[in-house]
């Protein structure tokens, strides 16, 4: 084995090393090893409030995947990590969460209103919004096998909801701007890719009344990005209406074991000079 066969093993081995501690250092679940929701201290509050940082200003740490993977992730059935992805585990998912953001947003959010959700998958969340007697709906998804499913598990929906196939970062420049009165988000969020922050200011360019984002804020491994949401849609104008900590604030048992999602209600720019 020559001596530059030897240095080039040397130093990724090294790498691999520095990307393990960087991972420990950086990785952070939803919860805490009791079950409650994950409030990091002391050095690890530094480290989880530089990661959200460096995710917010859209660098890429290299701790986190690259944009190609997590779109090969979430655009196919299974992904190249051997971890499932079936649009089936979202047909299937329970309703709790969703009524508990209809019931959240009540106050602002009316059901003639046109709602648009950002990564539907198989349309459950939709599906409940549709029979709590929201009929203005559409969404976008990037897996076209999830979309697919959608027409046989829900139908009704499939038929009377446009959905648009396709990654978030084509799809929404195509959307016209106020085409929407509401858009939401439930832990899709969290997987959009650093360097695709200008999804962020796509959505208030679409929504015309408010943008509700229903994420996990710390949580921070691989496909999973952490942010401040309140501090993104500030920063591009949006003013924050109201928010729930789940798990932390009063909240339903049925919703418990989502300890740790913060659903949070924004106000576009200017949208108190078009409501009456």
């Amino acid at each position: 084995m020559g001596h530059g066969t030897i240095s080039d093993y040397m130093l990724t081995f090294l790498k691999e090393k520095i990307l393990v501690i960087l991972q420990t250092m950086f990785y952070r679940n939803r919860l805490d090893a009791s079950g409650e929701m994950y409030r990091p201290a002391g050095l690890n509050l530094l480290t989880s409030r530089f990661n959200q940082y460096l995710i917010e200003k859209g660098y890429s740490p290299a701790w986190i995947w690259s944009e190609d993977d997590c779109r090969r992730f979430w655009s196919t059935e299974v992904n190249q990590y051997d971890n499932a992805n079936e649009p089936q585990q979202y047909s299937s998912k329970s309703t709790e969460l969703i009524e508990f953001m209809a019931k959240f947003w009540e106050p602002h959010v009316q059901s003639e209103y046109k709602v648009l959700e950002l990564g539907c998958n198989a349309g459950a969340n939709l599906d409940t919004l549709r029979l709590l007697g929201f009929t203005r709906l559409e969404g976008v998804e990037i897996n076209p096998e999830a979309v697919k499913l959608m027409s046989s598990v829900f139908p009704d929906l499939y038929r009377h909801t446009n959905i648009n196939v396709g990654s978030l970062e084509d799809k929404l420049p195509l959307l016209a701007t106020d085409s929407s009165d509401v858009i939401f988000t439930m832990a899709v969020l969290m997987h959009v890719h650093p360097k695709s922050k200008r999804i962020f200011s796509e959505m208030v360019r679409v929504a015309r009344r408010f943008i509700v984002t229903v994420e996990p804020e710390f949580a921070n491994y691989g496909y999973v990005f952490a942010r401040n949401y309140r501090r993104v849609f500030q920063s591009l104008g949006c003013k924050q209406l109201t928010s729930v900590t789940l798990g932390v604030d009063t909240t339903d048992d049925a919703i418990a074991d989502y300890h740790g999602i913060i659903l949070r209600l924004f106000s576009v720019p200017n949208v108190d000079n078009d409501l009456t």
